[in-house]
């Protein structure tokens, strides 16, 4: 009868019965405390089996949900379900970070056809992509996946964000003295380093910041809740740019995809891509084959501007690079430009800046390659832009910038006139 199943559908039973499994572990089975309560009361037994029919097809309409990854993806969207929001989040942290590398190796008790089947599809589902905090519950999670060879060589791309607690609320001051006690001691980068020694396959880096309201499903209940405080929340993200920039530099691994991109208008502080000599040479060594790279900065002071564009330099095989920085003055970028070469760069996405036509064609003339050229929510200059186009990209996209003139940008795209052959008769 296994057999005949699909590999999708045995993925779907294999990953039921590694939630049982975990449950019976941790005793939190509602089956049992229903057999004590049948046992102790023999009045009651009639409603105890309402009780229990009514929760075991709700049980089989949360598993028939969970399991589909189709719908994976709908907890990301905002949804304003109320409580039934809350019960998604955490089953998806059970998914995430409560299923133990033991519990599903073990299925082979139960059936041997199941978990050779099965195993491959669950790991290509819900191992290729892993949502984290920088807590130290969800990198000991994290840590403790990545031993394992089939699950940590199934990870494809990390998806990290920063740890924030709320200074404000007590009920967290014991859970806020131990975060601030880790990254005291440094434990967080110990980790984060040995997770990435392990993802051998890991092919994407990416460091998000929740957004303003939204409650995060990526790490424990306790870091749900977004913090009041801009100060804090730039020292977050500054901190977990940090931990996964000097984790990196240790590592073994060939990224293809770094990106740093942040919500509400943050980005990175400039500072932070001040590297020494050393630290940029295993840097280099280690991302020697990165393609893409997404940086999202904050603004600048005059004497550190050449920090962001020697980090960008570190990279000559780049063939996509999206740039956004918080900057209202030409000198911003007009630093990079002079400075970055790169002769395999495709395309191009620069945002928040203020950008001139001059410092787009020297950009050019270090990236020969460059045929795509975007340029979104940027202060330009006014005029036409039409000597890019005749630089040799291929098409360039204007969208919702505002002119130095004061006046919004006509939103458009840009392409070079094709020849037209005149035949005479």
């Amino acid at each position: 009868m296994l057999e005949a199943l699909s590999p999708e559908i045995l993925c779907r039973i294999c990953f039921i019965l590694v939630k049982l499994d975990d449950e019976e572990e941790y005793g939190e089975t509602e089956l049992e405390d229903d057999s004590d309560n049948d046992s102790s009361d023999n009045d009651d037994s009639g409603n105890d089996d309402s009780d229990n029919d009514g929760s075991d097809n709700d049980d089989s309409d949360n598993d028939d949900s969970e399991n589909d990854p189709d719908d994976k993806g709908d907890l990301n969207d905002n949804n304003h379900g109320g409580q039934q929001n809350d019960t998604d989040m955490d089953e998806n942290d059970r998914e995430s970070e409560g299923v133990s590398g033991p519990a599903i190796f073990n299925l082979r008790l139960t059936s041997r056809t199941l978990n050779t089947k099965s195993l491959y599809a669950f790991t290509t589902i819900y191992f290729r992509e892993r949502k984290h905090s920088l807590s130290y519950k969800s990198l000991q999670g994290l840590r403790e996946l990545s031993e394992y060879d089939k699950l940590g060589s199934a990870v494809r791309e990390l998806n990290i964000h920063p740890c924030f607690l709320n200074d404000e609320d007590q009920v967290l001051e014991e859970i806020d003295v131990e975060h601030k006690l880790m990254v005291v001691r440094g434990l967080d980068f110990v980790l984060f380093s040995t997770i990435l020694r392990n993802l051998k396959n890991c092919k994407s880096i990416i460091i998000e910041a929740p957004i303003r309201g939204q409650k995060d499903i990526w790490g424990s209940k306790p870091e749900l809740e977004y913090p009041r405080s801009d100060k804090h929340v730039q020292e977050g993200l500054d901190h977990a740019f940090h931990v996964v920039l000097s984790s990196l530099e240790q590592a073994a691994i060939s990224l293809d995809t770094f990106h740093v991109r942040f919500i509400d208008g943050r980005g990175v502080a400039v500072d932070a891509f001040r590297l020494s000599p050393l630290s940029q040479h295993q840097l280099q060594r280690t991302l020697n084959s990165l393609r893409d790279l997404w940086l999202h900065v904050s603004k600048s002071s005059q004497k550190n501007r050449t920090f962001l564009a020697q980090f960008i330099s570190l990279f000559p095989g780049l063939t996509s690079l999206h740039l956004s920085i918080s900057a209202s003055e030409y000198a911003e970028f007009s630093a990079i430009a002079q400075e970055v070469r790169l002769p395999e760069l495709r395309s191009l996405f620069l945002s928040g800046m203020a950008i001139r036509r001059c410092d787009i064609l020297t950009l050019l003339r270090g990236s020969r390659q460059l045929k795509y050229l975007e340029l979104q929510h940027a202060d330009i200059e006014a005029g036409p832009w039409k000597d890019c186009i005749k630089a040799g990209i291929e098409k360039m996209r204007i969208a919702d910038c505002m002119q130095d003139n004061g006046y919004p940008a006509p939103d458009r795209t840009l392409r070079p006139r094709k020849a037209v052959s005149v035949q005479l008769h």
